[in-house]
């Protein structure tokens, strides 16, 4: 594991790391950005729990933890990128629920790469005032919601135009419909 802040104000996270190293990179960091390259060995995100000057938060590879709601502390993030980016590795990232975007007012682009939604209840992103990206899986038990919310919410109208390429993609190699 190693780390270190670079110029722009970000703290990079690479190599396997610990939850004690975790712990102890991120006590007291107060810069803009927090990137987490293997964080296979994660137990817990609490110590991110009141870093309130983060605006960019990426993780990769959380496989152990189900309880984002640390997050919800993180008052200035603007970006988070969290999952399984690994093309290589097709384990899916669970995510126990959504409650935790609610206090997130400053939340600009959301992507969960290679996630499952345990409780998919996607509705809590509605409530994120700024959010105009967002990533999902293009899962059959989001597509209805999808759909539902395009009309009111132009991150979701996105996402529903990303059903329809997939929906087109299939329709022009003759796969079946999802």
């Amino acid at each position: 594991m190693s780390s270190g802040e670079t110029a722009n104000d970000e703290l990079r996270i690479t190599g396997r790391v610990s939850q004690v190293e975790f712990e102890e990179s991120v006590r007291g960091y107060r810069g803009a950005a927090l990137v987490v390259e293997d964080a296979r060995s994660l137990s817990s995100l609490e110590p991110l729990r009141g870093l309130t000057e983060i605006e960019t938060l990426m993780i990769d590879g959380p496989f152990a933890i189900l309880d984002l709601s640390p997050l919800e502390t993180l008052s200035a993030v603007r970006h988070i990128r969290y999952g399984n980016a690994d093309l290589g590795n097709d384990k899916t990232v669970a995510i126990r629920e959504l409650g935790w975007v609610r206090s997130l007012r400053s939340l600009e682009k959301l992507e969960l790469i290679g996630v499952r939604l345990l409780e998919p209840d996607l509705s809590p992103l509605l409530e994120v005032p700024l959010l105009r990206e967002l990533s999902l899986p293009l899962r059959r038990a989001y597509r209805r919601t999808v759909f539902a919310y395009a009309d009111a919410n132009v991150a979701f109208r996105q996402l529903a135009d990303s059903y329809r390429g997939l929906d087109d993609f299939r329709e022009t190699n003759g796969l079946p419909a999802q």
